[in-house]
């Protein structure tokens, strides 16, 4: 045999024999774990969108029933409590992707009536439904 020939199951040295043995598709591999880091990403941060309306919500929910079931204050009965909150959360930035978004603003509110037979508010209770 000399050198440079290829026979069936050998190969001599300096020679390549077509592409057995190469990997197809070795590019995706790097390009999917490309989407997948960039979708966890983008999910996270949705994520946290959803976690602070839910932290708003809470929050506002709560204020409102604090203040409308305190023992002390200047209450009137049937009144309407409500409260606002906001909570700012911070947008995820990758350095090669330019945007003028830095954060979104979570907002949520709740109100919340003085209960109307309340003792020691002033007042006679109007805002109940009279009975047949």
């Amino acid at each position: 045999m000399s050198a440079g020939t290829v026979s069936a199951g050998t190969v001599s040295a300096g020679t390549v024999s077509g592409e057995a043995g190469q990997v197809g598709g070795l590019e995706a591999i790097a390009f999917g774990m490309l989407v997948l880091v960039l979708g966890v990403l983008i999910i996270g941060n949705s994520w946290g969108v959803i976690d602070a309306k839910g932290a708003a919500s809470d929050a506002a929910r709560e204020a409102a029933r604090t203040f409308a079931t305190a023992p002390a204050g200047t209450f009137t009965r049937c009144s309407l409590v409500t409260y606002e909150v906001s909570i700012p959360v911070p947008v995820f930035r990758l350095p090669w992707i330019r945007s003028k978004i830095s954060a979104f603003t979570a907002r949520a509110s709740h109100s919340e009536s003085v209960d109307p037979y309340r003792s020691g508010v002033p007042g006679v209770a109007s805002c109940t439904a009279s009975g047949p």
